[in-house]
Protein backbone atom coordinates (compact mmCIF):
# COMPACT_ATOMS: atom_id res chain seq x y z
CA UNK A 1 0.00 0.00 0.00
CA UNK A 2 1.18 3.48 -0.85
CA UNK A 3 0.85 5.19 2.53
CA UNK A 4 3.45 7.96 2.11
CA UNK A 5 4.68 9.98 -0.85
CA UNK A 6 8.21 9.70 -2.20
CA UNK A 7 8.87 13.33 -1.25
CA UNK A 8 7.76 12.68 2.28
CA UNK A 9 10.17 9.76 2.53
CA UNK A 10 13.04 11.95 1.38
CA UNK A 11 12.14 14.83 3.67
CA UNK A 12 12.34 12.42 6.55
CA UNK A 13 15.71 11.30 5.17
CA UNK A 14 14.52 7.72 4.97
CA UNK A 15 15.75 7.32 1.39
CA UNK A 16 18.52 8.95 -0.63
CA UNK A 17 17.67 11.43 -3.38
CA UNK A 18 19.61 9.39 -5.94
CA UNK A 19 17.70 6.29 -5.01
CA UNK A 20 14.48 8.19 -5.59
CA UNK A 21 15.58 9.19 -9.05
CA UNK A 22 16.66 5.65 -9.94
CA UNK A 23 13.15 4.57 -9.04
CA UNK A 24 11.82 7.44 -11.17
CA UNK A 25 9.87 8.87 -8.24
CA UNK A 26 11.14 12.40 -8.84
CA UNK A 27 12.49 14.16 -11.92
CA UNK A 28 16.15 15.08 -12.32
CA UNK A 29 15.13 18.74 -12.55
CA UNK A 30 13.28 18.50 -9.27
CA UNK A 31 16.37 17.08 -7.59
CA UNK A 32 18.46 20.00 -8.84
CA UNK A 33 15.91 22.63 -7.85
CA UNK A 34 16.04 21.28 -4.32
CA UNK A 35 19.84 21.42 -4.42
CA UNK A 36 20.02 17.68 -3.80
CA UNK A 37 22.49 17.09 -6.61
CA UNK A 38 24.87 19.33 -8.55
CA UNK A 39 24.32 20.25 -12.20
CA UNK A 40 27.54 18.46 -13.12
CA UNK A 41 26.39 15.32 -11.36
CA UNK A 42 23.15 15.38 -13.32
CA UNK A 43 25.04 15.56 -16.60
CA UNK A 44 27.57 12.90 -15.66
CA UNK A 45 24.71 10.54 -14.93
CA UNK A 46 23.13 11.46 -18.28
CA UNK A 47 20.00 12.70 -16.53
CA UNK A 48 19.90 15.90 -18.58
CA UNK A 49 21.48 17.08 -21.83
CA UNK A 50 24.43 19.48 -21.70
CA UNK A 51 22.51 22.08 -23.71
CA UNK A 52 19.64 21.82 -21.26
CA UNK A 53 22.01 22.61 -18.40
CA UNK A 54 23.09 25.82 -20.15
CA UNK A 55 19.54 26.82 -21.05
CA UNK A 56 18.70 26.64 -17.36
CA UNK A 57 21.77 28.71 -16.42
CA UNK A 58 23.13 25.81 -14.37
CA UNK A 59 26.56 26.03 -15.96
CA UNK A 60 28.27 28.60 -18.16
CA UNK A 61 29.00 27.96 -21.85
CA UNK A 62 32.75 27.95 -21.26
CA UNK A 63 32.44 25.26 -18.60
CA UNK A 64 30.46 23.10 -21.00
CA UNK A 65 33.19 23.32 -23.62
CA UNK A 66 36.06 22.81 -21.19
CA UNK A 67 34.39 19.61 -20.03
CA UNK A 68 33.91 18.56 -23.66
CA UNK A 69 30.17 18.35 -23.13
CA UNK A 70 29.42 20.27 -26.31
CA UNK A 71 31.40 21.11 -29.43
CA UNK A 72 32.67 24.61 -30.18
CA UNK A 73 30.40 24.72 -33.21
CA UNK A 74 27.39 23.87 -31.09
CA UNK A 75 28.23 26.70 -28.70
CA UNK A 76 28.29 29.20 -31.57
CA UNK A 77 25.19 27.88 -33.29
CA UNK A 78 23.33 28.21 -30.00
CA UNK A 79 24.62 31.80 -29.75
CA UNK A 80 26.28 30.95 -26.45
CA UNK A 81 29.60 32.53 -27.43
CA UNK A 82 30.71 34.93 -30.14
CA UNK A 83 32.71 33.81 -33.17
CA UNK A 84 35.61 36.00 -32.04
CA UNK A 85 35.62 34.35 -28.64
CA UNK A 86 35.80 30.92 -30.27
CA UNK A 87 38.87 31.96 -32.24
CA UNK A 88 40.60 33.70 -29.33
CA UNK A 89 40.28 30.50 -27.32
CA UNK A 90 41.64 28.52 -30.28
CA UNK A 91 38.48 26.43 -30.41
CA UNK A 92 38.18 26.82 -34.17
CA UNK A 93 40.54 27.94 -36.92
CA UNK A 94 40.23 31.37 -38.52
CA UNK A 95 39.53 29.74 -41.88
CA UNK A 96 36.75 27.68 -40.35
CA UNK A 97 35.15 30.85 -39.02
CA UNK A 98 35.08 32.34 -42.51
CA UNK A 99 33.90 29.15 -44.20
CA UNK A 100 30.91 29.16 -41.87
CA UNK A 101 30.21 32.84 -42.57
CA UNK A 102 30.79 33.70 -38.90
CA UNK A 103 33.13 36.60 -39.67
CA UNK A 104 33.91 38.57 -42.81
CA UNK A 105 37.21 38.26 -44.68
CA UNK A 106 38.25 41.81 -43.80
CA UNK A 107 37.81 41.14 -40.10
CA UNK A 108 40.03 38.07 -40.40
CA UNK A 109 42.80 40.09 -42.03
CA UNK A 110 42.53 43.10 -39.71
CA UNK A 111 43.03 40.75 -36.77
CA UNK A 112 45.98 39.16 -38.56
CA UNK A 113 44.29 35.77 -38.40
CA UNK A 114 45.10 35.01 -42.03
CA UNK A 115 47.61 36.38 -44.53
CA UNK A 116 46.64 38.61 -47.44
CA UNK A 117 47.84 35.91 -49.83
CA UNK A 118 45.59 33.35 -48.17
CA UNK A 119 42.63 35.68 -48.51
CA UNK A 120 43.28 36.09 -52.23
CA UNK A 121 43.88 32.39 -52.86
CA UNK A 122 40.53 31.61 -51.29
CA UNK A 123 38.89 34.30 -53.42
CA UNK A 124 37.80 36.16 -50.31
CA UNK A 125 39.04 39.52 -51.60
CA UNK A 126 39.76 40.84 -55.07
CA UNK A 127 43.28 41.56 -56.31
CA UNK A 128 42.24 45.19 -56.65
CA UNK A 129 41.23 45.34 -53.01
CA UNK A 130 44.51 43.79 -51.92
CA UNK A 131 46.50 46.39 -53.86
CA UNK A 132 44.41 49.33 -52.63
CA UNK A 133 45.07 48.26 -49.08
CA UNK A 134 48.76 47.68 -49.79
CA UNK A 135 48.67 44.40 -47.94
CA UNK A 136 52.12 43.43 -49.09
CA UNK A 137 51.28 41.22 -52.02
CA UNK A 138 53.97 41.57 -54.73
CA UNK A 139 51.58 43.00 -57.30
CA UNK A 140 53.54 42.19 -60.47
CA UNK A 141 54.16 38.60 -59.44
CA UNK A 142 50.89 37.85 -57.73
CA UNK A 143 48.69 39.34 -60.41
CA UNK A 144 50.81 38.07 -63.29
CA UNK A 145 51.02 34.52 -61.99
CA UNK A 146 47.34 34.39 -61.25
CA UNK A 147 46.43 35.83 -64.65
CA UNK A 148 44.35 38.72 -63.38
CA UNK A 149 43.87 41.28 -66.18
CA UNK A 150 46.14 44.10 -65.07
CA UNK A 151 44.12 47.00 -66.45
CA UNK A 152 40.93 45.64 -64.99
CA UNK A 153 42.38 44.77 -61.60
CA UNK A 154 44.44 47.86 -60.95
CA UNK A 155 42.84 50.63 -62.93
CA UNK A 156 44.50 52.47 -65.79
CA UNK A 157 48.20 53.09 -65.20
CA UNK A 158 48.23 53.06 -61.41
CA UNK A 159 51.18 50.71 -61.30
CA UNK A 160 54.10 50.82 -63.72
CA UNK A 161 53.88 47.52 -65.59
CA UNK A 162 56.92 45.96 -67.19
Amino acid sequence: MNLVSAESLWERRLVRAESQWERQLVSAESLWERQLVSAESLWERRLVRAESLWDRHLVCAEALWERRLVSAESLWEGQLVSAESLWERRLVSAESLWDRHLVCAEALWERRLVSAESLWERQLVSAESLWERRLGVPVGEAIGERRVPVGEALGEGRVPVG
